[in-house]
C-alpha cells in the first residue's frame, strides 16, 4: 500500500494576474487530501482501476473502475468526474509511459479521502493532480495544467506544504518561482478570518472574464500586484495590512469592473478590511478586522451554509505536523 497527503490552499494576494507573471502570496489549510493506492483483485474478469472518493463525511461521493488499455469509465452514468479520471490517467500515461501501471496493467484501487468540503474551493482538483504526479512520478505542473489549466500555485503550495510567493514568469514551460516562507506567522493573526460565503465560483469562467476586462485597464497591474503582494507578506500590524489588502482589492475591482467586497451588500458597513481570495464572487473571503468571531458570524454571515473561521483554524501552522 502506498499512500500520500496534500494539503489545501488559499491563494491571499495576486489573484488573476499571477496568470500574468505576478507574485502571488499563498497559505497552505490545515486541512487536506489523501491517496491510498492498494493491490487489489480483478473483478468481473475485467482488467481495470478501481477508484473511490470519499468526502469529509465519510460519504463516497465519486466511484468507478476504469478500464485498461483506455481508462474507460465502465460504470454509468458516464458523468464529467469519470471523464476527468480518464484524462488523468491518459495525462499520466503520456508523461511516464514505463509506469507499471501501463506495460502490466495491474488491478489497483485508488482511494482519496476529502478532509475538506470539496465546494470550499479549498484545492481538491489540484490536491488531486498533484497526489497523482507524486505517485507516478511526473512533473505536477505540467499535469495539473493539462487536466485543470491555471497559474500552478496550489500545485506549489500542495508540494512544498508550507507559505510561499509563486511566480509563473513563463506560462508555456511551467517552471515557476517560488520562494518558500518557513517563517511566516503575522503577528495580526488574531485579526484575520476567513469567511465562506456559500457561493461558488467556476475558477475557469472566472479566468475568461478576466482576460475580457483584463490587465490593459491598468498598464501597471503585473508589477503593481507583486509589490502588494510583497508588502503584505511582511505587514505587522492591522491598520498596515487593511491598507495594503484595500488597494488590493481596489485595483483588481477596477480591472474587473466589479465593486470591491466593502461595497457589496455581503460586507457593506464592515469596521475593518476585506479582500476576495482566488475567483471572486464565490468561496472564502478574507476579512480584518477587531470585531470578535461569534459577532463577524452573527452581523455578516449567519445563514446556515456560511463559515467564519479564525487564521489558526484554517492555516497550518509553523512546527505543526500537516
Amino acid at each position: 500500500m502506498q499512500q500520500f497527503y496534500a494539503p489545501g490552499k488559499l491563494l491571499i494576494t495576486g489573484e488573476y494576474a499571477v496568470l500574468d507573471g505576478a507574485w502571488a502570496l499563498a497559505l497552505p489549510t490545515r486541512l487536506g487530501q489523501t491517496l491510498t493506492v492498494t493491490p487489489t483483485q480483478i473483478q468481473n474478469n475485467k482488467p481495470a482501476v478501481y477508484w473511490q472518493s470519499i468526502d469529509e463525511l465519510g460519504q463516497v461521493w465519486l466511484e468507478t473502475e476504469l478500464l485498461y488499455p483506455n481508462f474507460m469509465p465502465g460504470t454509468a452514468p458516464i458523468n464529467p468526474e469519470k471523464l476527468t479520471l480518464q484524462r488523468l490517467f491518459q495525462t499520466i500515461e503520456q508523461l511516464n509511459p514505463s509506469l507499471s501501471i501501463f506495460t502490466q496493467q495491474p488491478a489497483l484501487q485508488f482511494t482519496t479521502r476529502l478532509q475538506f468540503n470539496r465546494h470550499w474551493g479549498l484545492g481538491s482538483s489540484a490536491t488531486l493532480s498533484t497526489l497523482m504526479a507524486t505517485w507516478a512520478g511526473v512533473n505536477a505542473y505540467q499535469l495539473n495544467n493539462t487536466l485543470f489549466g491555471g497559474s500552478g500555485y496550489d500545485v506549489a503550495v500542495a508540494l512544498h506544504a508550507q507559505p510561499l510567493l509563486y511566480r509563473l514568469p513563463n506560462a508555456q514551460n511551467f517552471t515557476p518561482d517560488v520562494q518558500i516562507l518557513p517563517n511566516y506567522n503575522p503577528p495580526l493573526a488574531q485579526y484575520l478570518y476567513f469567511c465562506y460565503t456559500g457561493q461558488k465560483q467556476n475558477s475557469r469562467h472566472a479566468i475568461e472574464y478576466y482576460r475580457q476586462q483584463g490587465k490593459h485597464q491598468h498598464p501597471n497591474l503585473i508589477e503593481t500586484i507583486s509589490k502588494l503582494s510583497l508588502e503584505i507578506a511582511n505587514a505587522t500590524t492591522l491598520p498596515q495590512f487593511c491598507q495594503l489588502i484595500t488597494q488590493h482589492e481596489n485595483l483588481i475591482a477596477r480591472c474587473l469592473n466589479l465593486p470591491p467586497l466593502l461595497q457589496t451588500p455581503l460586507l457593506k458597513g464592515l469596521p475593518g478590511a476585506a479582500k476576495s481570495l482566488g475567483a471572486w464572487g464565490g468561496d472564502f473571503v478574507l476579512v480584518a478586522t477587531e470585531m470578535p468571531q461569534t459577532e463577524l458570524k452573527l452581523r455578516y454571515f449567519n445563514k446556515p451554509h456560511q463559515v467564519v473561521l479564525t487564521y489558526n483554524q484554517m492555516i497550518a501552522l509553523l512546527n505543526e505536523p500537516l
